[in-house]
């Protein structure tokens, strides 16, 4: 919990250019940094050395309730933060980077960032996400465009399938007191409790197509 409320602060934190990113000062797993003796210091890379995120590369595709939801799942190593929250100054991470397509059935694009390439700055035009707090799911960020939502909490689980069968993921989110964006952000006609919170459907199994 106490990693990944730094990362909510580090996403809403001001991000600083570097036209030379700063040294990495030490390298820890996943694991290290689950650890409830981890103290995060300026300088970490939180490096995936047992490859957890490959499984998750790839483009994902739902479809249903009116609507087709295509999720692009990239692997970037060594992605650059750099906030001013706290003590810490920057660190480094391994992420699979987010982006998605959403459509209606008549395949009217509603939105779509899928063609847009990440680097290892940090952009909020992706999600991010990584190993967290458990191996079996990654977890990090994701925002809704069409709704202007940054959802804090958005979790992947691999789905075990059956030989010859495609592989499957489970997408969910969750929202909390960080998911919807302020005023003049947020959509004028959203209404607490009636319109939905997010335009893209949650709670769904997605199957691998690439």
């Amino acid at each position: 919990m106490k990693t990944k409320v730094i990362l909510i602060f580090v996403m809403l934190a001001s991000i600083y250019s570097y036209a030379q990113q700063p040294p990495v000062v030490r390298t820890l797993s996943y694991l290290q940094k689950r650890a409830s003796s981890y103290s995060p210091e300026s300088g970490d890379y939180i490096k995936d050395f047992q490859n957890q995120l490959s499984p998750y590369i790839g483009t994902w595709r739902y479809e249903g309730n009116g609507k087709i939801f295509t999720l692009k799942l990239q692997r970037v190593n060594k992605v650059f933060w750099g906030q001013s929250y706290s003590d810490i100054t920057y660190f480094y991470s391994d992420y699979i980077i987010l982006t998605y397509k959403l459509q209606d059935t008549n395949g009217n694009i509603i939105h779509d960032n899928t063609n847009l390439v990440p680097t290892t700055m940090f952009s909020s035009e992706f999600g991010y996400l990584c190993i967290d707090e458990s191996d079996d799911y990654i977890d990090g960020s994701f925002r809704d465009f069409t709704t202007n939502v940054l959802v804090s909490h958005c979790k992947i689980t691999k789905l075990v399938t059956t030989a010859g069968q495609p592989d499957k993921i489970y997408f969910e989110l969750f929202e909390s007191h960080t998911s919807l964006r302020k005023t003049p952000n947020q959509p004028t006609n959203y209404i607490p409790g009636v319109t939905p919170l997010y335009s893209v459907p949650n709670r769904i199994e997605l199957v691998r197509i690439e």
